[in-house]
């Protein structure tokens, strides 16, 4: 029996976003490509102004008017520039995708009921149902993400509900549309390590049922590796390396990507007794970037030729890198020094802590 090919859902091609300084221009995004299917959940990584939030923004139109915006974005094969502003673009934004946020209590009027809040989000979607059957819509969605006696539950408060719980709400919220793409960009940076595994697991449990594609964005490879299909690692608004989740977890090619596996705890140890490895250096400056490959001037690896252009994208099967001396290239096997400071020690152990499942 052959397997039914799935549907594209996603393609960006060669994005570029700019923000016009008086100063200058800030260089948010350089060039970035991808494409994700139907059903698929997409990592993407990388320290902050990396590019990461600008990404997802352009694609669902959230940037400022005056970013400067080239390259194109396709969604289900139709480009989101060609939605119409005042009729499109809204139900693009709640019908087709759907954003969740860090630090969700922020997100929330604290003058409003749990029940007002989902009836004002729902009533967008359903203006022809009554109170009680917008009530009723409220608190299936409220079951669906898990949370206890959602009967109860509405007539709550949002200073009444924890942050884990207030994260399960927002995606209860965003799920109100049936949405297509789902995009949570670091929801669960302000939780505890335990809440953050109950979320991923409620995402791939929503993921299952309702089929529906997810960008799962986060600065931690050990948590987006737990969850995503295939990782992107972005770097001064360029893509750095692509590869399925467990291969780039096992076994990364870049070494940006390796260097923020290695700053990751060993798994077992403890914070006191074992000291965090570290990328030495900043970030680049998105004003003034770097002629060559953005991650140069950290990386131990790096050469003249490396500082002299940006090198090229290279595509081997399904992972792609761009990097001139990579981590299984000649050098690597020749024993060459880590990437990055402190990277001999890798940590093996850490691996069976974070690998995918």
């Amino acid at each position: 029996m052959t397997k039914t090919a799935k549907q594209t859902l996603v393609r960006i091609d060669d994005l570029k976003v700019t923000f016009p300084l008086r100063r200058g221009a800030l260089k948010a995004l350089r060039g970035v490509s991808y494409t994700m299917e139907e059903g698929e959940i997409l990592g993407i990584v990388g320290e902050s102004g990396s590019g990461k939030s600008v990404s997802v923004q352009a694609l669902m139109r959230l940037l400022p008017e005056y970013a400067q915006i080239e390259g194109a974005i396709d969604f289900e094969g139709s480009s989101v520039f060609d939605l119409d502003k005042k009729k499109e673009l809204p139900k693009f934004r709640s019908e087709k995708t759907a954003m969740i946020f860090q630090e969700p209590g922020r997100s929330f009027d604290p003058l409003y009921s749990m029940e007002k809040t989902f009836r004002e989000t729902l009533r967008l979607h359903y203006p022809s149902e009554t109170d009680e059957e917008l009530r009723a819509r409220s608190i299936e969605l409220m079951r669906e993400v898990q949370i206890p006696q959602p009967e109860e539950r509405l007539s709550s408060y949002p200073h009444q509900f924890s942050g884990g719980q207030l994260q399960r709400v927002m995606i209860a919220l965003a799920l109100a549309g049936n949405p297509r793409l789902l995009i949570a960009d670091e929801p669960t940076t302000a939780l505890d390590v335990t809440i953050q595994a109950q979320i991923v697991e409620l995402l791939l449990k929503l993921r299952k049922k309702r089929g529906m594609g997810i960008i799962f964005i986060s600065h931690d490879l050990d948590l987006v590796a737990r969850i995503a299909d295939r990782i992107l690692v972005l770097y001064g608004g360029l893509v750095m390396e692509e590869a399925p989740a467990a291969e780039l977890y096992k076994a990364p090619a870049h070494p940006y990507s390796q260097g923020l596996l290695h700053a990751l705890p060993a798994f077992g140890t403890h914070y006191s007794s074992h000291e965090l490895h570290t990328i030495p250096g900043t970030v680049p400056n998105p004003i003034h970037p770097e002629p060559g490959c953005p991650f140069a001037p950290r990386c131990s690896r790096a050469k003249d030729e490396c500082r002299r252009a940006i090198p090229e994208l290279e595509r081997k099967g399904e992972r792609s890198r761009r990097c001139l001396f990579p981590l299984d290239g000649p050098a690597a096997q020749a024993g060459a020094d880590p990437a990055v400071d402190g990277s001999a020690d890798a940590p093996a152990d850490n691996a069976k802590g974070g690998a995918k499942s």
